[in-house]
Parts: structure tokens; sequence; C-alpha cells
């Protein structure tokens, strides 16, 4: 089955708490959206965007969530439901 709103994780920083996207997203994931990782070997869960900012060199949206990540794997997917969906 496809889902729409599904992005590929392609970076992650516990400690930075971010997760890393391909392409500009920044308008899919401005401040206070919510979204689930999913398939992920760590970080599983709910998360809620701080901010994004699209880095232009490595052509990747960086998304800055208020919760803690658990572990530095790159893996998994993001998938954000489209706003209103329950």
């Amino acid at each position: 089955m496809f889902r729409a709103n599904l992005y590929g994780i392609v970076g992650v920083s516990s400690i930075g708490k971010t997760f890393r996207v391909s392409k500009n997203r920044t308008s899919e994931f401005p401040a206070d959206t919510k979204f689930q990782v999913e398939n992920s070997t760590q970080n599983d869960g709910f998360y809620t965007v701080e901010i994004s900012t699209y880095d232009s060199p490595n052509e990747e949206t960086v998304i800055t969530v208020k919760e803690t990540i658990a572990g530095n794997t790159i893996d998994g997917d993001i998938y954000r439901p489209e706003p209103g969906a329950s």
C-alpha cells in the first residue's frame, strides 16, 4: 500500500535532536507539526517539530524536534498525516 506523506530518513542526530530527509521539505514541516517515525531501529514514536531548515549543499531538510531522540541509527521513515486526518 502506498502512503502519501512518507519520507525516508537520511540522517539522525540524538544530540542535535534532528532528523534529515531528502529535498526541501520545510513547507511540509512547519513548527508544531506532529509526525511519526516508523520502521526504525531505535526512534519509532511521535515527535513535534521545533523548526525545519533547508541544508542546500546537501539537498536535505533538517527537522529539529522538541522530544528526545533515542539513537543515531539512520533508518526508518517519517509519516506526516494530512492536517485534520485522524
